[in-house]
């Protein structure tokens, strides 16, 4: 059958209809997937809108929590100044208080014995001046002689400085092996009890101290007794006027409570802690080979207390507890002592009365174990020395001390009782 006419002209409608029908879903579907996409964005902009506000948070937090640790650090230094500043009123109320007290003692002397005192308090000020006076000729002199000794010591340096650096290892070396040569040479004659009824020079030379052995072997048995508290005179150093000087060491600044330290931190004069024990130590730790000091009590009134020695210990500053130190120190009467918290063994070995002036050099050799003290007079008289050992000592307080370190170290310490004691380091 032929198409009607309509039919014909309605095909091709009918497909324009689907056309546009397909167009018209296509274009619906294209919204949807646009709505879609823009559903997408705006769900991640609200999450990166959480994240942002999470950050917020943490970085607001974080600036509460530096503010609180601020505020924290600045009430701990409030408190510590605070605590500095009590301490420091209850020193000066305690020196108040004595000062008060001395002054009411001197009140009531006074009112018991103002008639009967006028002509002795008289006397005693004629005698005070006198001393006086004394006392600062005595300290002239001895800055005249310190002015001298520097001018020696300068000298001393600008001649060395000119020597040549192979020259002064060489020598450092020799000295070294003369050292201990003479050190072993000391220990066989303690050892044998042999040292002789009069101070021995110690020979510098090693061919020479073979000789003074056998010299020595030949001690009769009735000289050891006469012989354990003898001095014994050291070999000169390399410059051959007195202990070796440098720069090197300083005192712990902890030690201004208890007195007055140089600028430098090499001088300390005590002005605290009037008539008790002061313990002033150096700055560093040594954990092992030599060190060589050089200490000299400069001005004050020396005791039988006040000394020097080498504190067996690695934790610094130092207690104020002598009791509660292991050392090994020679007093001002120049015997050596060992000292394990209150225990003391006085050691046979002793050197020279130490005096105003008077240099004394403390050897400390960590590897050996032993500890040297030599006193350079002032007036240039031949020096003394001693060496002790204290491994043993050690090794019977590890026993019952937990706290000692596994090998030797130590710093230097000085000992001082009486106010305006003045110390200084020359090393």
């Amino acid at each position: 059958m032929e198409a009607l006419p309509e039919d014909l002209e309605q095909e091709p409608r009918k497909k324009q209809d689907l056309e546009q029908q397909r167009v018209r879903e296509q274009l619906e579907k294209e919204r949807q997937q646009l709505e879609e996409i823009r559903k997408e964005h705006l769900r991640k902009e609200q999450e990166l809108l959480k994240e942002r506000q999470h950050l917020e948070e943490l970085k607001r937090e974080q600036m509460r929590q530096l503010e609180q640790q601020k505020r924290e650090e600045m009430q701990r230094l409030q408190q510590e100044q605070l605590r500095q500043q009590q301490m420091q009123q209850e020193q000066l109320r305690q020196q108040q208080l004595q000062q008060e007290q001395l002054r009411q003692q001197q009140i009531q002397k006074e009112k018991l014995l103002q008639q009967q005192m006028q002509q002795e308090q008289m006397r005693q000020q004629q005698m005070q001046q006198e001393q006086l006076r004394q006392q600062q000729m005595q300290q002239m002199q001895q800055r005249q002689q310190e002015q001298l000794r520097q001018q020696q010591m300068q000298q001393m340096q600008q001649e060395q400085m000119r020597q040549q650096q192979m020259q002064q290892m060489q020598q450092e070396q020799i000295r070294q092996q003369q050292m201990q040569a003479q050190q072993l040479q000391m220990q066989q004659l303690q050892m044998q009890g042999q040292l002789g009824g009069q101070v021995q020079v110690v020979p510098v030379m090693v061919q020479m101290i073979g000789q003074e052995a056998n010299r020595s072997a030949s001690t009769t048995a009735s000289e050891k007794d006469e012989s354990e508290e003898k001095l014994a005179v050291v070999p000169v150093s390399s410059s051959g006027q007195g202990p070796i000087f440098g720069s090197q060491h300083h005192f712990h600044q902890k030690n201004v409570t208890m007195g007055v330290l140089s600028a430098d931190a090499r001088t300390f004069t005590k002005n605290a802690n009037k008539g008790r024990l002061s313990i002033v130590c150096e700055n560093r730790v040594h954990f092992k080979g030599v060190v060589r000091y050089a200490v000299q009590f400069t001005e004050g009134e020396l005791c039988s207390a006040d000394g020097v020695g080498f504190i067996l210990s690695s934790d610094l500053p130092c207690t104020k507890n002598i009791q509660r130190i292991i050392s090994v120190f020679a007093n001002r009467t120049g015997r050596i002592c060992v000292r394990v918290h209150e225990e003391v063994e006085r050691c046979k070995q002793r050197v020279k009365c130490l005096e105003l002036g008077d240099w004394l050099e403390v050897i400390s050799d960590l590897d050996q174990q032993t500890v040297t003290f030599v006193v350079w007079p002032q007036d240039e008289s031949p020096p003394t020395w001693a060496t002790v050992s204290f491994g043993d000592v050690l090794d019977k307080a590890r026993s019952r001390i937990s706290s000692l370190p596994r090998s030797p170290c130590g710093y230097l310490a000085v000992v001082m009782k009486h106010m305006g004691v003045s110390v200084r380091l020359g090393s």
